[in-house]
């Protein structure tokens, strides 16, 4: 086998030159892909007139937090949502909207009856824990959240595999917060969930974008790895600056597994 390196990427293979065959592994496999839309890419803009090609340059260059953004996607950033920008993917996000569908349903379901309560609520309760809301304002948080982040990460993730990860991290992080809450204390939200997708969409989406505003006049787009580090980091200090009534176990637990998850799904597909 000898090197033969694919076009202008930065990418070999290796190319058999007695009998001009090519070993193509997986993440090779990905390559050839992304060179065959480079190349549709450029037949493209070569048959644009000179005019389209100066308005393509143009966009291209402009600031990122002015790119992408529709008036919709605005709208939410302005009430404190963080938008996902440059998912790669085209599959609906059923799974995602199923599970906020899901925690919309059981908040119908008390706090009293579903949370969780430190020292005296059985195994059982971690699961009603992790789909159980403290109010309106709790539950909608979450939703908006997980609706912005679900869909970076089933584009990467079989949907039966989304679900069960999603109620598996809910158990674990709701476990986590309760290690650390005194008894007595009734536990209870997705945001551990919702964590463990911002953290797995971060691994497995690095080309993503997330567009916030950590000021009403002043937009920001960031990649997701810096968003879902500096949302840890915040989490980490609100914790140690002791901050009460908010479950940051939960939610530094969650951002872990998830990323942890990516990390391995990625190692996996290599």
């Amino acid at each position: 086998m000898t090197p033969w390196r694919l076009g202008a990427d930065r990418h070999w293979l290796d190319r058999c030159p007695s009998c001009d065959e090519t070993w193509v592994e997986r993440i090779d496999a990905a390559a050839l892909e992304r060179v065959g839309r480079q190349g549709a890419a450029r037949a493209v803009y070569r048959s644009l007139g000179d005019g389209e090609k100066t308005a393509l340059v143009q966009d291209l260059v402009a600031p990122e937090q002015e790119r992408s953004l529709s008036p919709f996607h605005k709208a939410l950033t302005f009430v404190g949502i963080p938008v996902v920008l440059g998912v790669s993917g085209e599959r609906r996000p059923l799974a995602t909207w199923t599970l906020a569908a899901l925690l919309v349903a059981c908040s119908r379901v008390s706090p009293d009856t579903g949370a969780y309560v430190v020292g005296s609520s059985g195994p059982l309760g971690l699961v009603s824990a992790g789909v159980v809301h403290f109010g309106a304002w709790h539950l909608l948080g979450n939703v908006a959240f997980l609706l912005s982040f679900g869909d970076a990460l089933e584009q990467r993730l079989a949907r039966p595999w989304y679900v069960a990860a999603f109620l598996a991290a809910a158990v674990l992080s709701t476990g986590a917060q309760a290690l650390v809450t005194p008894d007595g204390v009734a536990i209870a939200g997705a945001s551990g969930a919702v964590a463990a997708v911002i953290g797995a969409g971060a691994v497995l989406q690095p080309r993503a974008r997330v567009a916030f505003r950590p000021v009403l006049w002043v937009g920001l787009q960031v990649p997701i790895r810096f968003f879902a580090a500096g949302w840890f980091l915040w989490q980490a200090l609100m914790w140690l600056a002791g901050a009460q009534g908010v479950g940051w176990a939960a939610h530094l637990s969650g951002v872990m597994m998830g990323a942890g998850l990516g990390a391995v799904l990625r190692r996996a597909n290599r």
